[in-house]
């Protein structure tokens, strides 16, 4: 069931953020002994979508408001950005104007993940079958993830950095490829600085391999790693 949301009177000429498919009730009271009732200005725009209005108590109504005569209940759902507009007639004049505003709610921000890659140089060989023990994968997530792979989602950034174990060595990324890249799993990843960076662009759960391309002391080297991407909630 979509999230309800109530507004009165006093919410009027504010802006509220909301999700899309979420429910707007705004609950305004009539004195009929005055001869006065609230109308819907039709149509809202277009990105509220006008359900219903009602005198009667509705199923959804919150105790708080049942309680109060002469209640009047305009119901709408929330598509995109927009606006609702309620006019207060008495006699038949508009003595009385309301407005709401509604706009999308920001998709929250996600954090980027920074992955370090730490080289013992000392023990590393590429040629030796066991040298990925001799490769570190670091990164910040609270996720805990198989050696050499990184869980992430989609549209999030990575940032890739390496390191060696003893500061007389060096080394570089030089690139990144696999298939991550030929299989459109992230953006072209681009260097900044001595890092590279990319982006997440699948929300595919799956684990993708890609290879790392650096320069250790002045010589080319590969490393297999493996990004992880989870689904999103």
């Amino acid at each position: 069931m979509s999230t309800i949301h109530f507004y009165t009177e006093q919410d009027a000429g504010k802006s509220f953020s909301l999700e899309k498919g979420e429910v707007i009730v705004i609950a305004l009271e009539d004195n009929l002994a005055l001869g006065q009732t609230w109308v819907n200005d039709h149509p809202p725009s277009p990105g509220i979508q006008y359900v219903q209005s009602s005198q009667a108590a509705l199923p959804i109504t919150p105790p708080s408001l049942t309680s109060q005569t002469g209640l009047k209940l305009f119901v709408y759902q929330f598509i995109h950005e927009g606006a609702v507009t309620l006019h207060k007639i008495t006699a038949g004049k508009t003595t009385a104007t309301l407005s709401y505003t509604f706009k999308e709610k920001a998709p929250p921000v996600i954090k980027p993940v920074d992955l370090l890659v730490m080289i013992d140089v000392g023990n590393y060989h590429q040629d030796d079958p066991q040298a990925l023990q001799y490769v570190y994968l670091f990164d910040n997530t609270d996720v805990t993830s198989p050696k050499h792979h990184t869980a992430c989602q989609n549209n999030q950034a990575l940032l890739w950095q390496i390191n060696t174990v003893s500061p007389s060595d060096r080394a570089t990324i030089t690139g990144i490829t696999g298939e991550i890249i030929t299989n459109q799993i992230i953006t072209p990843p681009q260097q900044q600085a001595h890092n590279w960076h990319a982006v997440v662009k699948t929300n595919v759960p799956g684990s993708y391999n890609y290879v790392l391309h650096i320069l250790l002391n002045s010589r080319p080297v590969t490393i297999p790693l493996t990004l992880d991407v989870v689904a999103t909630s």
